[in-house]
Order: structure tokens, then C-alpha cells, then sequence
């Protein structure tokens, strides 16, 4: 039998291209295609009627055959019955009248096909495990033990489902916290987790019960990882166009260095990526996850470090610090975005003193447990490459003399002989002594070309030797 959908918000649509839609109309298109489906409905009765009396059954289109040869039953083990023959009821035409043809003043009600549902990809109902991605680094997982990889897979997987417990087979206590510590400083995605708490459920001590602290719900994550996948996706497209992974290390540490502040209120999502990528405030750890979600999805191999950092050598204040390292044609470098944000008040101009160091370049200042880690050999040299490390005093003048007075603004590096060596040959170091130097030979460049009263700011970073003049 031949159907129709009927809807208000269809007839409306045939009718709207006319200027005004009365009630009235729709009344009267409605009883149009009730009329339509009922002459159909008799015309397939008729059709119908004529089918049972041809022996078909009722709506089957008759077939006809020509010298159909009809297969031999199979032989059996069981004898047949007695072969019974029974004649074919003779089908008699009945004439059927057709279907009436609908009126000329009937207008004609076009049914449109119901669309196929689209569908949801909204963050409540696309899965977490989604936003994770992968990454190129597998190196915290492969670190661990058998047993304590599949612990690592088994909560990762649990934690991004918001599994209020997950169970743990044939670990020790350790190797579970050994995973729970690994599977966190590989996904930055996961930022909604509070700690755990854990139950042995086994008299052999090999089964656990992890129940994972979560201080967001579910929908409130989706939001925030859909969220920091549209904010950053703008900045991973350009970067991925850079052709070598060194750039893209460099442009990303910029990009977080120019869009993101230190800050330590006590929120939470400051030491996540969300607090860097998101709100544009985080602590350190922060800053490193946000470089590392960064990063996997540049394809560049990045861990994060988590240590110990002070802001002297004699390591008065030490406090515990998040960094990051990257595998750069196969030799790991360190990278704090959080020191070089520390030297860029102004915001314009990165500070890339910690882009790109050896262990010995970053020792004076940061403690981490170096057996757990790779070695990091590389080290960039980023203002030597831009022919901004200085070794001589007369140099730092004519260094001066080609850009305070046009760009306003140096930044350079001293060479390690240089400043060990103090002002004058023999003299000891002091880092007082070396500013003021660079005080006196920056204004006896600009006194003869800058003729307005001007104001030297230095910002100083005596550890790594690198200092910025700026003209203001």
C-alpha cells in the first residue's frame, strides 16, 4: 500500500513560496493528500485482488518462466511419501480498474525523504579517548615492566572513561604507582584527575582496586578538551607547515611565551594544559604539559621532567619545577618555557636562553633524576646562531652601535670566557661589575645618535650569561 508522510512543517514548505499561509490552506492540503492515499489505497486493493486471483500473494508482481527446469530432490535415507498430485486452482483475469489520476485543481504535495540522523559529534557524546592523541614518544611506557604496562593501559583507558575503579592484575603497589606517575606525564589530555586511592582485593597482593579522584565531571572535560582542541588547532596547522621539527620547537615555545602568563592562585587548571592553552595562566607544569600537547601533535618526541630549579647557582631557593625535553634528530635537548617566560616581561621579544640546552648548560639551575631521563647532548646555541653571543667588549659596542639605536632594543650572550674571566683580565667575576659594563658601553652608543632623553633597562640573566638592553 502506498504511503505518505504528512506533516505540517512539509505542507508549509510546498506552500511557502506563495506570500501568505493560512490555516485554512493547510486544513485543505491535509484532506488533498488524505484524497491522494485513499484512491491509492483502493487502487492497490484492486491490484491485490487481482493477485490472489492469479495465486500470488497479495502486492507480488507475477512472474512468468519459460522452460524453467526444476532440479531433482536430493536422495534421502528416509523413503519419500507417496508422490500426491494436486492440481493448480485455474486464475481467472478480473479486470481492475486503474487508479484515479488526481485532480488538475489538486495541488500536488511534494513529500521530501526523511533524512538520515548525522551523527553527534558534539563533546558530550564523543569519547575522550578521541581527544588523546598518541603521540610519537613512547618512551615512559616503555620504561615500564611488563606487568606495570598493562597497569599503565589499564588506567589510562580507565581514567579517560571516568571509570569510577578500575582492577589491576598481577602488579605490585609500586609498579602501579610507577604507572599512574607514567600514563600522566604522557597525557597532557588527561588534566581532571585529583590523586587515587588503592585497595588490594587479594590475598596474594597481585589484585588491586584504583579509584581514580576526579574533580570535574565528564561533560565539563569534553567541554574543556574540545575547547583546547579549536583554540590550539589554528596554531598547530601554521606550525606544522614549518619544514623542520627544530622550528616548530622554537615557534611553539615562542606562541606559549607571548599568549600565556605565570600564575600561581591555587586553581587547579593552572597546572594543567587547559590553564596554558585555555585561560592563559598556569605554573610551570602547566606551561610543560601544554608544550607537550603541543608537541605530539607536531610529531616531535617530548617528555616532561620533573625536578628541582633554583634561581642561582649557590641554590638558595630551591623549589620543585617542570621542564620539558625533545628528541631532535635523535639527541634529546631541554626546554623550560617557564625560565624564558620569567625573562620576557614585555612580552614582544622571547627570552631563549633555556630553548634548546645540554645537561650542563642547564645544571647550575635545575636537579632532576638524570638515570630516569635521556641525556640531552644537543644544544642549540640559539643566539650564536644569530651571531648574538659575544667575546669581547668591543664586539658588545659594535653590536650596540648596529641596533640600539634602530630596533631600540639587544639582546645578546656572553661567552662563558668572557664573564669568567671579570672585567679586567685576572679580576673575579661579579656579576654587578658585568652589568655595569654593559650599562657604560650601551649609553656611549646611543649618546651620539639618540638625541631625545632616553631611559636603559636591562634585563639579566647571569646563569646563562644573556641580557636584554632596551631603550625606553
Amino acid at each position: 500500500m502506498a504511503t505518505y508522510e504528512i506533516s505540517a512543517d512539509s505542507i508549509k514548505r510546498a506552500f511557502g513560496r506563495l506570500a501568505r499561509t493560512t490555516d485554512a490552506a493547510v486544513r485543505g492540503a491535509v484532506d488533498a493528500v488524505r484524497k491522494l492515499e485513499g484512491e491509492a489505497t483502493a487502487g492497490q486493493a484492486a491490484s491485490d485482488a487481482q493477485a490472489m486471483g492469479m495465486g500470488q500473494a497479495p502486492g507480488e508482481a507475477s512472474a512468468q518462466v519459460a522452460d524453467a527446469q526444476v532440479p531433482s530432490a536430493p536422495v534421502s535415507a528416509v523413503p519419500d511419501p507417496e508422490p500426491t498430485t494436486r492440481e493448480a486452482p485455474v486464475a481467472t483475469a478480473t479486470p481492475v480498474e486503474p487508479a484515479a489520476s488526481p485532480k488538475p485543481d489538486t495541488p500536488a504535495i511534494p513529500v521530501e525523504p526523511t533524512a538520515s540522523p548525522k551523527p553527534d559529534a558534539s563533546p558530550a557524546t564523543r569519547p575522550l579517548a578521541e581527544y588523546a592523541h598518541p603521540g610519537c614518544c613512547t618512551f615512559e611506557r616503555d620504561r615500564l615492566g611488563t606487568s606495570a604496562r598493562r597497569a599503565y593501559q589499564a588506567i589510562r583507558d580507565g581514567v579517560l572513561a571516568f571509570r569510577p575503579h578500575i582492577r589491576l592484575f598481577g602488579v605490585t603497589e609500586a609498579e602501579i604507582d610507577d604507572a599512574y606517575e607514567a600514563m600522566r606525564r604522557s597525557t597532557p589530555e588527561v588534566f581532571w584527575l585529583d590523586g587515587y586511592s588503592l585497595q588490594c582485593i587479594s590475598q596474594t597482593g597481585r589484585i588491586w582496586e584504583l579509584e581514580p579522584s576526579y574533580r570535574i565531571d565528564r561533560d565539563e572535560a569534553a567541554r574543556l578538551l574540545a575547547e583546547m582542541e579549536e583554540r590550539s588547532r589554528p596554531l598547530i596547522d601554521a606550525l606544522s607547515q614549518l619544514p623542520a621539527p627544530e622550528q616548530r620547537v622554537q615557534a611553539a615555545h615562542n606562541a606559549l611565551i607571548l599568549n600565556a602568563v605565570y600564575s600561581d592562585t591555587g586553581d587547579p587548571f593552572e597546572y594543567t594544559a587547559v590553564g596554558a592553552l585555555v585561560r592563559g595562566k598556569a605554573v610551570c607544569s602547566g606551561l610543560a604539559y601544554a608544550f607537550k600537547y603541543l608537541m605530539d601533535r607536531l610529531e616531535v618526541p617530548c617528555l616532561i621532567v620533573r625536578g628541582t630549579a633554583a634561581s642561582t647557582p649557590s641554590w638558595d631557593d630551591p623549589e620543585r619545577h617542570s621542564w620539558n625535553l625533545v628528541e631532535l634528530d635523535g639527541r634529546w635537548t631541554h626546554v623550560d618555557v617557564t625560565y624564558d617566560l620569567g625573562f620576557s616581561p614585555a612580552k614582544r621579544y622571547p627570552h631563549l636562553a633555556y630553548l634548546g640546552v645540554s645537561d650542563e648548560e642547564i645544571a647550575p639551575t635545575h636537579k632532576w633524576e638524570r638515570d630516569a631521563l635521556p641525556a640531552a647532548t644537543l644544544s642549540l646555541g640559539c643566539y650564536r646562531r644569530r651571531g648574538r653571543c659575544v667575546s669581547g667588549w668591543d664586539e658588545l659596542a659594535g653590536l650596540f652601535d648596529l641596533t640600539l639605536a634602530r630596533d631600540r632594543r639587544c639582546a645578546f650572550q656572553l661567552d662563558e670566557r668572557l664573564t669568567r674571566s671579570g672585567i679586567e683580565p685576572g679580576a673575579p667575576l661579579d656579576p654587578e661589575l658585568i652589568a655595569q659594563k654593559i650599562y657604560d658601553i650601551a649609553g656611549a652608543s646611543i649618546r651620539g645618535s639618540i638625541t631625545e632623553p632616553v631611559t636603559l633597562a636591562l634585563i639579566r640573566d647571569d646563569v646563562m650569561r644573556v641580557y636584554e638592553v632596551t631603550v625606553e
